[in-house]
């Protein structure tokens, strides 16, 4: 159990997690050094040569593997594609469970159905709508691994047990970051500042102590003197947001993923490629097109087109889709009808519309406010400007229903 601190307190407020709770050893080990070798080698070699790691690590992890089935929790991205893509080349397709969570119309819900459609595998879909987000079941999800992080994250996450049944779980853990989703991110000298400005997770309202310097708070890995193939921002990250954060989200007690994309082999030969190859996982999509892993189906990687699209004026076009659903979605008042890149709900709507979710954030924040838990915020009134649309605090009600949630986990 967990005892707050003033610094815990403001910590959550301002992150949505706790980064002191967090542990890069309980996810995995870094190569000490980069293998100079894979410097010399041409693009084409590279290629092949990731290819062939992944078809080890999945040979290995398959030989681990106690039960005969699987499930795969799988998004409109790229990770979970690759675990259902290296399973169809080993195990047969009645052996093989998709599920996915979101909302209907958003591309994390309705790709899936299309990759299921073409491999012939069985999916079920979790409808986010539809869910019963009561506080007492927000609860159990805290207290069952998803402590001090992002709710209603842990919660919906945690709904992928039902469909266990003996099977084998799989998960893309961390594949984009490790594959260099987050390369490009950061500014030289300035790393800190930017990382708690993104991290930041109520842009619309300060929500911790106007004393409380976010900085001060991470933990700082061994930047510069380094030789992880990281950049300074990747390694912040690295040891701050994805123990803290997104390990709980993912990872329920008592229950072993298996994560095939930290394997140690994978991540040495992706931390040692030249720093251009990792840029936006350039060698990564490299490698998913030349095993054909993309299935030719559209991902959200490239704007909701199928991989291999480069095409200028289509990139254009699906940028002005994106955009235009947004604003459709803004306008429309209706969290039925979701922009098209939303995880789980567009919570802006959903808190003043899903009934469950709505009792749960203005129970969460007459609680806090009764229990004067922070006294420099006013829960109730920020969740009445909310419902009154003066303006959008979804980010901030999310977080003060995290804080209550959490809270009541520790009792």
């Amino acid at each position: 159990m967990l005892s707050i601190t003033n610094s815990h307190l403001n910590d959550y407020l301002y992150f949505g997690y706790i980064p002191e709770l967090g542990s890069i050893k309980s996810i995995l080990q870094l190569p000490n050094s980069i293998n100079s070798i894979l410097n010399k080698l041409s693009e084409s070699s590279l290629i092949k040569k990731g290819g062939d790691i992944l078809d080890f690590v999945f040979d290995e992890e398959l030989s681990k593997c106690a039960n005969a089935n699987h499930v795969i929790p799988i998004s409109g991205g790229l990770d979970s594609r690759v675990i259902l893509s290296s399973l169809l080349k080993r195990v047969d397709t009645s052996n093989i469970q998709l599920v996915t969570f979101g909302s209907p119309y958003t591309s994390d819900y309705e790709i899936p159905k299309k990759i299921a459609k073409k491999t012939g595998v069985s999916i079920d879909r979790i409808n986010c709508v539809t869910l019963d987000y009561s506080i007492d079941n927000l609860v159990k999800s805290a207290q069952n691994g998803g402590s001090w992080t992002s709710v209603p994250d842990i919660f919906i996450n945690r709904k992928v047990l039902e469909f266990k049944n003996n099977s084998n779980i799989w998960s893309g853990f961390i594949g984009d970051f490790i594959a260099g989703s987050y390369s490009h991110k950061g500014v030289d000298g300035k790393n800190i500042e930017h990382f708690c400005r993104n991290e930041n997770k109520s842009k619309n309202m300060r929500l911790s102590h106007k004393n409380y310097d976010p900085a001060k708070s991470l933990i700082t890995p061994p930047l510069a003197s380094y030789k992880s193939g990281l950049t300074d921002y990747e390694l912040i990250t690295l040891y701050n947001r994805i123990p803290a954060s997104t390990k709980p989200i993912l990872f329920p007690n008592n229950m072993n993923l298996i994560t095939p994309l930290i394997h140690p082999d994978w991540v040495s030969f992706m931390l040692g490629i030249p720093k251009e190859y990792r840029k936006n996982s350039f060698l990564f999509k490299k490698i998913i097109l030349n095993k054909n892993y993309d299935l030719d189906i559209p991902c959200k990687n490239n704007l909701g087109l199928k991989l291999y699209n480069n095409n200028r004026i289509a990139h254009l076009l699906a940028k002005a889709k994106i955009k235009s659903r947004l604003e459709l979605s803004r306008l429309l008042r209706n969290y039925h009808v979701p922009p098209l890149g939303i995880n789980y709900l567009y919570y802006p709507e959903a808190i003043r519309q899903n009934l469950s979710l709505k009792n749960a954030v203005e129970e969460a924040c007459v609680s806090l406010s009764n229990r004067n838990v922070v006294p420099w915020l006013s829960p109730k009134k920020i969740f009445s400007d909310h419902l009154k649309r003066k303006s959008d605090y979804s980010e901030a009600l999310l977080i003060l229903l995290g804080l209550e949630v959490n809270l009541r986990a520790e009792i």
